[in-house]
């Protein structure tokens, strides 16, 4: 029963006094009707009655404990086992059916799922809602949800009921069928009804009447219990179901779409974040670091010049002295210095540029000679194993020439002479001499102003390959273009200059043929020579060739002003470590790195075949471009089977590769190279090109993609050819050609007339041998040359990609903690709005005897759906992201990423684990009764 001393009760806030000294005892069992004006505080009474307000003065006790002083345990468990409360504006879950809002009622309880739906349905028939009970609530009249509200408070049973104004919307037929059934169950429960209609209360009812804040007990009739069962005990206490929870806390996210979608985004973005930095720190680190360790040998040491040394990037032409130095030091194999200028005389003497003679008023032109000619002379020396008669030849003057002409042009003077028979030749030697016949050429430009009228005495005629001025001062053009043209000679190597009688002049050697790598290694290893690059005077510099190809001898050098690696001093390294260095790289423009016997590729895209043909359609095909990849151009150049590419970027499987050998391998078939035009290759190369090892002394065709130029609408692609001799083959699986350390700087000057930049040493690779201490080995050379920086370019590079790391990780991380701390925010308000916009539904889940914990569960478990939720979606966009960069490193590089999915599935788990458990803490407090209520 109930015991009320002394109660007094306070709105909070308002100071008002609602309940004054309320001393009054309720029976067990019977029938009570609670009236009283509006706002006289019938319904705060149910409330203290129900134990969810103790915030009160005085003390309400029922069978002896003190409701205010219970646990909000106990209180749970009172609510849940006698006393049950119908609230005027009950509060049901309108998208459900009634059903399962009934069977909220009895979820806390452990009965079978059969008595559950049999107690429902018994409930609905005894207040005739058994038809509607599979309908959603929200389809509902006023009236039949007040008896759906009715049904769930009298479904348990209790021997304490309170309803608070139970017969608002219903009809009389219902009201009269309530009143029946509430006089019924007050024979065995006590029950306190809040009603304004005091005409609608029976007449064996018990009524309470509050008046200023007092309450007056008027009773009709004692309720006889005997006659009536007793109750059966409750049955025990159970948790809701996890699905049940899951199901209630999807529910609440589906309801407020918008902010849960805003916390899943922002989760996922954190995720994401938190995903790419271990991505990036642990797979893509390690694995570039994997992978530059296979290629790049650790005891590989990079020597390069100070940087601080570099003055200028020009080239221009090496001294005459300095030349003559050179010639005096190989006198056997030079025949002597000359000069050569670079002028278009076809573009610059277009009004006129004739050479003729005369003879009886007849005009005798010779249109195979031109300025040109006598700029592009041909030395005597040069082709005295030809023509032994030029041996005893007596020095000719500065206008004093021999001319060459090839037989057509002799047959059709001779011809116009009436020169006929066998000895032609003579009698037009003798006709010239006895004559004194001159040579003539006459150049004009109009648009500088410039003519020009010379006249060579002719001293001999011979019959050569193609029309030449032959003279035998090796410096006849210097004469001829500085002194009778006046035209200045600049040193400087330039593309363009503001005068066109400026022209860029260049001293060079005659070499003799077989004597010219001599020379160059000469030059090369001496130290006196370095920062010294030669070109030879071939494809566009000399038109004048011919069978004899005698540009190819002709020599030009120039003087760098950067600072360069000096190949005496790197012959020297080599030397004095010659026990502790396996191999030597020499870097001119063609290398990369390599662990495998100090591979290089090639920076111009260098192509070999077995087939001059199947080279011819490469650069056919790809001779013109539609866009400019610079320098990179040849990565889009299509090739058929039969051809190998060499491939700089490693995008292609097994590429056309340089073995640099100090001391050649040993062979399986042939013999050791004689010169750079003989190369030994492997026979993994040997069998894709020719399917067979036999080949020894067959040529190696090559072409090289030289150059890029802009065209109208587009790009041309500059190609230029070679040929190569195998003279062995090495057992390798590799696409290897095999030549000692200075070729490919020698193919790129004799064979494919690659750009002195693109041959210039700026880098050379020593790789020692393993057991050798490559730091102690370092620290002795730079002591040694001061001038050189030597570094580890295995450690440089694993620090560069560090650093690199390091600076994508500090962004990310710090993006990482701003989108942790904006999700953890939002994960915490979303929570809390689940509670705010449930406070109505969580007063009637506590009425229902439902505790805290119980329906913490929900918003724990909504809370794990949305981190969930963005964990799958983080997981998958990360996964996106590995396709991606595995895509793009492996095409672009040629590196196979390996990833750590199982960090970042752990880490993104422990950070959601922590997000969600952070916005429960926080959240917790929200589901306070004293809050609710």
């Amino acid at each position: 029963m109930f015991s009320i001393v002394d109660l007094n009760y306070t709105y909070p806030g308002k100071g008002e006094s609602v309940l004054n000294h309320v001393n009054m005892d309720l029976p067990d069992t019977g029938l009570f009707y609670l009236v009283g004006e509006s706002g006289s505080g019938k319904s705060t009474f149910i409330h203290l009655l129900s134990g969810l307000v103790n915030k009160y003065e005085g003390n309400i006790f029922y069978n002896g404990r003190d409701l205010c002083s219970m646990s909000k345990k106990q209180r749970g468990e009172y609510l849940r086992t006698t006393c049950s409360v119908a609230f005027q504006q009950d509060e049901f879950d309108r998208e459900r059916t009634v059903e399962a809002n009934l069977m909220d009622s009895l979820e806390i309880y452990e009965i079978s799922e059969s008595e559950k739906h049999n107690r429902i349905k018994n409930i609905a028939k005894k207040l005739c809602i058994y038809s509607f009970l599979n309908q959603k609530v929200k389809y509902l009249s006023g009236g039949e949800i007040k008896r759906v509200s009715l049904a769930r408070a009298l479904i348990k049973n209790f021997a304490v009921l309170l309803l608070d104004e139970p017969f608002g919307p219903l009809d009389c037929d219902n009201r009269r069928r309530l009143n029946k059934i509430f006089l019924m169950l007050s024979h065995t429960c006590l029950i306190i009804i809040v009603s304004h209609n005091q005409k609608e209360i029976p007449s064996v009812a018990s009524i309470l009447k509050i008046t200023d804040g007092m309450i007056s007990f008027t009773r009709k009739k004692k309720v006889e219990t005997g006659q009536y069962s007793k109750k059966t005990p409750f049955p025990k206490r159970c948790h809701p179901s996890l699905i049940s929870s899951a199901t209630n806390g999807f529910r609440m996210l589906s309801k407020q779409k918008r902010q849960s979608n805003i916390s899943i985004f922002s989760l996922s973005f954190a995720l994401v974040t938190i995903g790419l930095i271990i991505l990036i720190f642990f797979s893509i680190s390690s694995s570039l670091k994997t992978y530059f360790t296979g290629v790049i040998d650790e005891n590989s040491v990079l020597v390069q010049p100070r940087k601080e040394q570099i003055v200028n990037e020009n080239y221009s032409a090496t001294s005459y002295i300095k030349l003559q130095q050179i010639e005096k030091d190989n006198a056997d194999s030079i025949y002597g210095v000359g000069a050569h200028y670079q002028i278009n005389f076809e573009n610059l003497f277009i009004n006129q540029n004739e050479v003729y003679f005369n003879w009886k008023s007849k005009k005798f032109t010779l249109s195979d000679l031109s300025a040109r000619s006598f700029e592009e002379f041909t030395y005597c020396k040069e082709i005295k194993n030809i023509f032994p008669e030029l041996n005893n030849v007596k020095k000719l003057s500065d206008d004093e020439i021999i001319l060459g002409l090839p037989y057509e042009d002799i047959s059709y003077i001779c011809k116009r002479l009436n020169f006929f028979g066998p000895d032609k030749l003579s009698k037009l030697n003798e006709f010239f001499n006895v004559q004194k016949i001159c040579l003539h050429l006459d150049i004009e430009c109009a648009q500088i102003g410039y003519k020009l009228e010379s006249l060579f005495s002719v001293s001999r005629i011979l019959e050569t390959d193609v029309a030449r001025i032959i003279h035998t001062d090796p410096l006849f053009s210097e004469y001829f273009v500085e002194e009778n043209m006046r035209f200045q000679g600049n040193g400087k190597l330039e593309d363009e200059y503001n005068k066109p009688w400026v022209v860029h002049k260049v001293y060079f050697l005659y070499c003799k043929k077989e004597r010219k790598q001599s020379i160059l290694n000469e030059i090369e290893l001496r130290k006196e020579y370095e920062n010294i690059y030669y070109k030879s005077l071939s494809r566009e510099y000399m038109l004048l060739d011919g069978k004899m190809e005698i540009s190819k001898n002709r020599l030009a050098l120039y003087d760098d002003y950067q600072k360069s690696l000096s190949l005496a001093d790197i012959y020297d390294i080599y030397v004095s470590q010659s026990n502790q260095i396996n191999s030597v790289l020499i870097s001119d423009g063609f290398y990369y790195y390599s662990n495998e016997g100090m591979t290089s590729g090639f920076l111009h895209p260098l192509f070999v075949s077995n087939k001059r043909e199947k080279l011819n359609q490469i650069e056919d095909y790809n001779y013109a471009a539609n866009f400019d990849l610079h320098g990179f151009q040849g990565s889009s150049i299509i090739f058929d089977e039969g051809v190998i590419m060499g491939d700089l970027s490693n995008t292609q499987t097994n590429p056309l590769s340089f073995h640099p050998c100090i001391h050649f391998p040993e062979l399986v078939k042939g013999y050791e190279p004689l010169d750079f035009n003989q190369v030994i290759i492997s026979s993994n190369l040997a069998q894709s090109l020719f399917h067979t090892l036999n080949i020894i002394s067959s040529p190696l065709y090559i072409s090289c993609l030289t150059s890029t130029e802009y065209i109208s609408g587009g790009y041309k692609n500059i190609f230029c050819d070679g040929q190569l001799l195998i003279t062995g083959i090495i057992e390798s699986d590799k696409n290897e050609i095999y030549q000692k350390p200075r070729f490919l700087r020698n193919l790129g000057e004799n064979q494919l007339d690659i750009e002195m930049k693109d041959r210039k040493i700026d880098k050379v690779i020593i790789r020692y041998n393993s057991h050798v201490n490559v730091e102690k080995a370092m620290a002795k050379a730079r002591k040694e040359y001061p001038d050189y920086s030597f570094s580890l370019p295995a450690k440089a590079i694993a620090g560069e990609i560090d650093i690199i790391i390091n600076y994508i990780d500090a962004g990310l991380s710090l993006f990482g903690i701003l989108s942790s701390i904006i999700s953890c925010v939002l994960m915490i308000e979303v929570i809390s709005l689940f509670i705010k916009q449930d406070r109505k539904r969580t007063k009637m889940f506590i009425c229902l005897g439902w505790l805290a914990k119980d329906l913490r569960r929900r918003y724990i478990l909504a809370s794990v759906i949305l981190g969930t939720i963005a964990y799958i979606n983080s997981f998958l966009t990360i996964k996106i992201c590995e396709m991606l960069l595995e895509g793009t490193i492996g095409s672009e590089l040629g590196i196979n990423i390996h990833f750590s999915n199982w960090q970042i599935g752990i880490v993104n788990m422990i950070f959601v684990i922590i997000t969600i458990l952070i916005s429960c803490m926080i959240s917790e407090r929200r589901i306070n009764d004293n809050e609710i209520f």
